[in-house]
This record gives structure tokens, C-alpha cells and sequence, in this order.
């Protein structure tokens, strides 16, 4: 037993609480959905060239397909960490999560070239960067 909790380091706290098969587990279900999203990422750069001459993309268009990831991590980011403090993670994740799998299919069916980037940007706002 602590004789002092508020004065507890990581060490000892990690040390009172241990580490075990729970910690292990959590760690390689974060690492998919790390490696998940970097594989989403770096796909765009290999799909974008060819792309590109399918859909007669301008460089403008091809500069907006790859930064819109980014803006949405960004944005999704702070409006949705802000709602989680406030709200709690559990809640949030759980709305957020529900609607990942209407986002991917919306973003399938896109052919529209103006239309893929906002599917996009919600795609990466909404569920990606919200944890």
C-alpha cells in the first residue's frame, strides 16, 4: 500500500498496479489501429498518381486529395478531444464509432471528384484522429 497517493511517480504507480497480459493486449490493439491508419495514409501517395490520370486530376485537385487527411485529423482532433473532456471518452467513442462504418460506405461510393475530399474530410474528422 501507498503510504502517500497523491505523491506517486509512473514508476511507482506502474510498480503498485503492475504490468500484465490486460497491458499487452491494449498495447497491440492500439498498434493495429496505429498501423491502420499510417498503411490509409501512405496508400493515398501510391493511389494518387494513377488517380490521377483515371480522373484527369490537376495538381490543385491532387494537392487537395492528400492535405484534406491532414486537415481533418486537425480539426477532428480539437472539436472532438474538446467534446471528450467535457462529455467523457466513453460516450463520445461510442458515437463517433457507431458511424464509421456509414462514413466508409459513403466514401466508396464517391466518383465525383469534388465530392471525394469532403467525404474525406469527414471521414478523417469524424472518426480517425478522435482518439
Amino acid at each position: 500500500q501507498l503510504q502517500n497517493p497523491s505523491s506517486a511517480n509512473y514508476e511507482v504507480a506502474l510498480k503498485e498496479t503492475g504490468f500484465g497480459r490486460f497491458n499487452y493486449l491494449l498495447l497491440a490493439l492500439c498498434g493495429w489501429a496505429q498501423i491502420s491508419d499510417s498503411v490509409e495514409i501512405l496508400s493515398v501517395s501510391f493511389l494518387l498518381p494513377v488517380a490521377s490520370k483515371d480522373l484527369g486530376l490537376s495538381d490543385v485537385d491532387k494537392g487537395i486529395l492528400n492535405s484534406i487527411i491532414f486537415i481533418g485529423m486537425m480539426v477532428g482532433g480539437y472539436m472532438w478531444g474538446a467534446l471528450a473532456d467535457i462529455k467523457g471518452r466513453k460516450g463520445i467513442s461510442g458515437l463517433l464509432l457507431s458511424n464509421e462504418c456509414h462514413l466508409w460506405t459513403l466514401f466508396q461510393l464517391c466518383s465525383v471528384v469534388l465530392v471525394v475530399p469532403s467525404v474525406s474530410f469527414l471521414q478523417w474528422c469524424w472518426v480517425r484522429d478522435s482518439f
